[in-house]
């Protein structure tokens, strides 16, 4: 019909596509914006492509994708980085992953807590619960708010190791030394975590709170 819409209803196509894991139907939707819906792609359908890439663990198309970007004259945004670490973390190279948050400080960025999130996320799979600590006290201080998910991250990651007295820790840490509140979530990992760990009796407070 010739009809030109806005980038959005274009996005909700991408994003459709791209949350069934249907990449190929997704790039297609993107490389033709103008002729079906009468619109070019912005930074938005760029990175909608460049994470559904990512989540479909095509790491090697993600890459040549960003990389044309600046071929494209598309300027990267917060949100594209917080992709690339997301990226960076589905490869294991988590030293990478830092070097982007430092870079983005160090450049007129502020990462938030999403891209911090995926990094502790990564992190806490490997086992790595000592640097992803790390990492929540750098938000803290960097003046970035943890939110309830990395707390579950965390403490769901200490359980996974056996590690009762870190999950406690994390806990105590989050109802009493933060402004976060725990959500069903929280609590559900905690009372499954307890009860793999045998503690019953506190499993069962936690239910009754």
């Amino acid at each position: 019909q010739k009809f030109q819409c806005s980038e959005d209803v274009a996005l909700t196509v991408i994003k459709a596509y791209s949350k069934n894991l249907l990449v190929d139907k997704a790039v297609e939707t993107f490389q033709n914006m103008v002729e079906i819906f009468g619109c070019g792609p912005g930074i938005r359908s760029y990175n909608t492509l460049l994470n559904a890439f990512v989540v479909s663990n095509q790491l090697s198309k993600a890459e040549l994708f960003f990389r044309s970007f600046e071929t494209m004259g598309v300027a990267p945004n917060l949100e594209t980085y917080n992709i690339l670490i997301k990226l960076s973390c589905r490869r294991r190279k988590f030293d990478n992953a830092k070097e982007l948050l430092n870079w983005l400080w160090d450049n007129g960025f502020k990462p938030d807590v999403y891209g911090y999130g995926t990094l502790i996320d990564g992190l806490a799979k490997v086992g790595d619960l000592r640097s992803a600590l790390k990492l929540l006290d750098e938000m803290s201080e960097r003046g970035v708010i943890p939110d309830v998910t990395c707390y579950n991250i965390l403490i769901n990651g200490f359980f996974k190791k056996g590690d009762l007295a870190g999950a406690n820790e994390t806990w105590e840490r989050m109802i009493r030394g933060s402004s976060v509140y725990p959500s069903v979530i929280s609590y559900n990992v905690m009372i499954s975590g307890l009860c793999k760990c045998r503690r019953f009796t506190e499993a069962l407070e936690l239910w009754s709170r």
